[in-house]
Formats: C-alpha cells, structure tokens, sequence
C-alpha cells in the first residue's frame, strides 16, 4: 500500500511541466493519510491539491514512477497524473523532453500518447480487472518485460498501446484506484455549504451529483437547500433526478410532500411520470389539501400514463373528496377515450352526490358497449 501526504498548493500553476519532473510550486502540507499504517515498508507519495482564488479546490495530481525495460535495461519515467476536485482523470503530463518507451525502446507517437490518455480516462477499462501476473506473465513469455509485442492477448486487446501494457496497466490504476475516493472525500470534506449549492446550481451533472450527495450526507433540508434541489427535477436528466427524489426522500414530511407537489407542478412529461412513480411508492400520507392539488393536475393532462398515474396515487390515498371527484369527473369528456374510461372506473369505486352520480351514468349509458 501507499502512503498519500496531500499537499496544498497555495499558488496557481501552469498545466504543463517544465523543465525537469520536480515540483516547484510554493506549497504547505495539510493533510496526512496513512493508507496502511501497518506496514512498515510503505512507500510515500504526495498528492497535491490546487486552489482557486476563492479557495476552492479545483485539481489534484500526483507524481508517479512508470518503469519500462528493454534489453533488462530499465528506466524510470516520472508521470504526474491530475484530477478534477471530484476525483475523474484530467490528464497526464511528462516533463520537457521526457518521452515513454514501448517494446525494443521505440518511442511513444503522438497517436500512443493520445491513446494512453483515453486509455486513463476510460473507467470501465479491461485493465480494471485484470491481475498484473495475467500481463507480466504474457510480457515474459514473450521475452519483452515491456512489450506485448508479439500477439496481445484477447483480454485486454485495444486496452493498451502495443508495446506497453504495463505502462498503461500501472498508470489507468493511479488514475482509477483508490485515489479517486481520497480526492472525492476531501472535496467534500473541504466544502462550504454555499460551494455545495454553488455546484448544484451552476455545476455539470457530476457536480450536481456531488452537491446532492453532499446534501444527504450533512443532512441539510433547510428551505434553500430544498428549492435547489427541487428546481433541478424539471430540467435534469434521469440520473440528476433519481438523486434529487433520493435527497428529497429524506427529507421530513412537511418539506417532503410539498417539494415533490412543486417538482410535480413544473416538470414536463418524463420527469413528471419519475415524480409520480416515487409518490407512489412512498409509505408517508400526505395532507389532504395536496392530494386535492395533485389531482387538479389531470384537466391539464393530455397523457394517458400520465392521467393513469395520477388516478393510481389518488386512489393509494383513497382520495374521494369533493374536489377530487369533481377533477376526475372533467376527464369524463376527455376526448382521449382511453382517460375517460379510466376516470369511469375511478369514479365507480366512489360514493357519489346525486350530482355526480347522474353524469357518470350518463357516460355508461353513452359507453356502455366500450366499458
């Protein structure tokens, strides 16, 4: 295992190396994570964080050794590797006249860099589950410790550049192990509740991801925080909005039902039917003034699984009061039969005013045939 010592780089720097590998960025330590306290022969490693004038953390890298060997003659690269402030894959860099080598020290071409960084970014990669004998046991077979140069194996074909899997294995496992966590935690543990709805906000979907989490987990149901989440739902994809009703799920009765009633009211079709699922799988009971606006919603319905929804969730409710019934009865003349068979049934299992009893005879009467 590896020891990590963060660093925090108080000074904006650029985003190549020059000159040589060694960091000369003006910097103090912070943090110090003993990852295997255990072992005494655990190697150190820094792990740098950059600041923006704000004091946010935008980047993390590392400088880390690839090792390639031709002929037994090995050499020793230095590889700084960067991540966003969550954790995913920037870049790599190598310093100013520094190069990788593949199999019989041939150089990398532009094209071999360009793949190891698609290589790197890429985190469902057959190298994930590779075993490093499975790599340097086909790389000795073929007596070319780096090379992969006779036929690659059909495992991880195309996930390396021919010539270097163990370059690319050891370095996609910088990029995509355990520091990726590291760097995601001490984001989170660095922000500010302001920063967290800054990123829902203004952020990517990654980020707003990672605001909502963030929300979860300090547990933050203030006003504020549930309009930010709620105003993500109308406009979020599926995977922004799975979060946004996980966070809300969580939240107290009071603040739950009339966010989910507000993300209901402003989302189109899509979303609307991700909000309509949620409520009725939730084991709370709303207030019978909500229930009587759900219902309203379905004069503006023009959906037949959006009408079928709504109808199921008054009906988990047992809604049947005045209101309710005089919103279903509208559906009756629906010109979508379909709705207006479906609002028929719901009325049936109803206990009716003479008023309303009359209209939905007379829809039977009509339809009795179609029913």
């Amino acid at each position: 295992m590896i020891r990590f010592i963060l660093i925090l780089s108080m000074l904006m720097i650029s985003d190549a190396l020059a000159g040589d590998s060694s960091i000369r960025e003006t910097s103090r330590s912070v943090h110090v994570l003993d990852l295997d306290a255990q072992n005494a022969d655990a190697t150190s490693q820094r792990l740098f964080q950059k600041r923006n004038e704000a004091g946010q953390p935008f980047e993390y890298w590392v400088e880390t050794q690839s090792v390639f060997c031709v002929d037994e003659q090995c050499k020793v690269v230095t590889v700084r590797i960067a991540w966003d402030e969550l954790g995913h894959y920037k870049r790599f860099e190598l310093a100013a006249g520094v190069q990788l080598e593949k199999a019989e020290g041939k150089p990398f071409s532009e094209a071999d860099y360009q793949k190891l960084h698609n290589i790197l970014a890429d985190q469902d990669s057959a190298l994930k589950t590779i075993l490093p004998t499975e790599i340097l046991n086909h790389e000795s077979s073929d007596n070319d410790v780096d090379g992969v140069s006779a036929a690659t194996p059909l495992l991880y074909e195309g996930a390396v550049v021919k010539g270097a899997a163990w370059t690319c294995y050891t370095l996609w496992h910088c990029a995509n192990g355990q520091l990726r966590q590291i760097i995601h935690d001490l984001t989170a543990d660095q922000c500010t509740v302001a920063e967290i709805r800054t990123y829902l906000q203004t952020g990517d979907e990654q980020h707003q991801l990672f605001a909502m989490e963030q929300m979860m987990r300090r547990k933050l149901y203030d006003p504020s925080s549930l309009d930010a989440v709620t105003s993500r739902i109308p406009e979020g994809s599926r995977t922004v909005i799975k979060m946004a009703l996980q966070y809300l799920n969580q939240a107290p009765d009071d603040a739950y039902f009339p966010s989910m009633t507000q993300a209901l009211t402003d989302s189109r079709a899509e979303q609307r039917t991700m909000v309509l699922n949620d409520l009725l799988h939730c084991s709370r009971s709303p207030p019978t003034h909500l229930i009587e606006q759900w219902s309203g919603q379905l004069a503006d319905s023009r959906s037949y699984q959006h009408v079928a929804l709504l109808l199921r969730l008054l009906e988990s409710h047992d809604a049947s009061s005045r209101t309710v019934t005089n919103h279903v009865l509208g559906l009756l003349d629906d010109p979508n039969f379909l709705i207006a068979r479906r609002a028929y049934w719901f009325l049936k299992q109803r206990s009716l005013m003479d008023a309303q009893q009359e209209r939905l005879d007379a829809f039977h009467h009509q339809h009795a045939q179609r029913l």
